[in-house]
């Protein structure tokens, strides 16, 4: 098979050096997929460290072309930072044709002043005002976000029960930027599986923490 994708993105407003800035994005995608199997797509709850829980497209049919666009936009104000994305997919397998899409929305907010710097249509490295090895405590950034990942129409399953393929999922965290290589990071998730039967719910809390040292 072949695959094309393309983006487009640029900022309305930018101000270098005070942490002002208003971000825009486009992306398009075209996959053809011939490879067989039961499980042709998997999400799962945004805590890839405790157990997977996948809901899979068990039945349907075997996918043959998979078409999406994205729309994405971000903007900072000083050390307040917003962002988000909507995308949508057409899925089409040799049975059926069905749509999903999916989407969030973050927001970041540094409790000692920093910004998240940008350039040429991406974030770079934060850099704290004074780094631990300067005498200072670094940078500390708390955040939250909120994500929704919907294929009700799909023929989605977990663990043989049938789902309304939808998944909603809340973080908490915080960022303490020790040096502008060194992160630490926590966040408390909370997911929410939905079932078509109403008896049957599901929901995931997961905490994370990690360790973060780039050169």
């Amino acid at each position: 098979g072949g695959n094309f994708m393309t983006r487009l993105s640029g900022s309305a407003l930018s101000s270098n050096g005070k942490g002002r800035l208003l971000h825009w994005g486009v992306n398009y995608g075209l996959r053809s997929q011939d490879q067989a199997g039961d499980f042709m797509f998997r999400f799962w709850p945004e805590n890839h460290t405790g157990e997977k829980i996948a809901v899979s497209f068990e039945s349907g049919g075997q996918v043959v072309r998979r078409q999406s666009i994205g729309l994405e936009g971000a903007m900072n104000f000083g050390s307040l930072s917003i962002q988000g994305e909507y995308k949508h997919f057409r899925i089409k397998t040799d049975e059926l044709n069905f749509d999903m899409h999916g989407y969030y929305v973050f927001a970041g907010f540094f409790l000692t002043g920093e910004y998240r710097p940008y350039k040429n249509g991406a974030f770079g490295r934060v850099i704290p005002n004074k780094s631990i090895d300067e005498g200072g405590w670094g940078a500390l950034e708390v955040l939250a976000r909120f994500s929704v990942m919907d294929a009700e129409q799909a023929p989605t399953t977990f663990y043989s029960m049938e789902t309304n393929g939808r998944i909603c999922d809340a973080t908490l965290g915080m960022n303490w930027y020790l040096t502008s290589h060194v992160r630490l990071m926590y966040n408390f998730v909370h997911a929410d599986i939905g079932f078509r039967s109403p008896w049957s719910d599901f929901d995931a809390n997961g905490h994370t923490v990690r360790v973060q040292v780039d050169f």
